[in-house]
């Protein structure tokens, strides 16, 4: 028995409207635990994790790590090693376009605040510009 084409636009509509409800509490509870977590990493002194975490962050800028990863896999693992790193470097750069096209415009959000956090000055790091 089928139902008049009315009746499945609603219900699909509404169907759409409560993920998109939920989708948007949980940005909300994401963006809540994030500052949470800033905000209690931030009051723990550790000089020396905060050198050797900010290095490896670093160097993690613009995918280096996952680039000199797939570059290593390329040049030891064979031709089953060129097709997995040909795949990697594909997909970081799908999920660089999605990330940064797609979803910072869709969830923006301000960098963290780190004078409202009380981070001490000498644990600042330079902040992303984009």
């Amino acid at each position: 028995m089928s139902r008049p084409g009315g009746v499945i636009r609603e219900e699909t509509g509404q169907h759409i409207g409560a993920a998109a409800s939920w989708g948007r509490r949980g940005v909300r509870e994401l963006g809540t635990l994030d500052r949470a977590v800033y905000e209690t990493v931030a009051t723990v002194p550790t000089p020396s994790l905060d050198r050797a975490l900010a290095r490896l962050s670093h160097a993690a800028d613009h995918s280096k790590l996952w680039l000199v990863g797939a570059g290593v896999l390329a040049a030891v693992g064979g031709e089953r090693g060129r097709r997995a790193a040909l795949a990697g470097v594909a997909s970081i750069g799908v999920s660089s376009i999605v990330s940064n096209l797609l979803v910072k415009r869709l969830l923006p959000r301000r960098r963290p605040d780190r004078t409202g956090a009380t981070v001490p000055e000498m644990r600042w790091v330079r902040m992303p510009t984009s």
